[in-house]
């Protein structure tokens, strides 16, 4: 067991903390997430990510409703952290994911999403993690002013950007060579924008 206590979690960026613990959070068809209720959309995202990865499709409870749950992930908030923390806590009995305010949450479950297993059993290790971000801006620059792309592209480019804890999408649509964002009151800004002469 000491081996595996020991070896790194496979969480990108590395946390500020972490520690493996014994044993492991099995993901079951019974699975659900009890979410604090203005964490309703983080609370999806991490569902939708849940069954992409494991065609686990867990309920969504809200906190209000008091039910009681078995194999449960807890999605909640504790604003007494630095903006955009976390902390994750997986255990054999469940999960808890305490973000400093919503984008914390959703970091949370990001680090959970990256625990799920690719092949063999599915279950996420024990694990504690603390974690908050080094650096008030994180992004990517997107060139399309030269550089095509499809929309399924673009939107998988970001979804590649949130799971990796990034919060800013630079998104470059003007160049000399042309205008590539089509804004229906200017329309001449592709008409004739959008092409140079050369």
């Amino acid at each position: 067991v000491t081996p595996v206590i020991a070896s790194p979690l496979p969480i990108i960026p590395l946390p500020v903390q972490a520690e493996r613990a014994e044993g492991a959070f099995a993901l079951h068809d019974s699975l659900a997430i009890r979410y604090k209720t203005e964490l309703r959309k983080e609370a999806e995202l991490l569902a939708a990510g849940i069954e992409n990865a494991t065609g686990i499709k867990p309920q969504l409870v809200d906190e209000k409703l008091r039910i009681a749950l078995r194999n449960h992930i807890d999605l909640s908030i504790s604003e007494n952290e630095a903006k955009e923390a976390y902390t994750l806590e997986v255990s054999p009995k469940g999960v808890k994911i305490i973000g400093s305010d919503a984008a914390g949450a959703f970091y949370g479950a990001q680090s959970l999403l990256q625990l799920i297993p690719l092949e063999g059993e599915q279950s996420i290790p024990a694990c504690s993690i603390k974690d908050s971000p080094r650096f008030g801006w994180r992004g990517m620059h997107l060139d399309v002013g030269r550089h095509m792309f499809d929309v399924k592209d673009i939107k998988k480019f970001i979804d590649w950007l949130a799971f990796h804890k990034m919060n800013t999408f630079h998104w470059h649509l003007t160049e000399d060579q042309g205008w590539r964002i089509e804004i229906k009151k200017y329309p001449k800004l592709t008409e004739v924008g959008g092409y140079r002469a050369s």
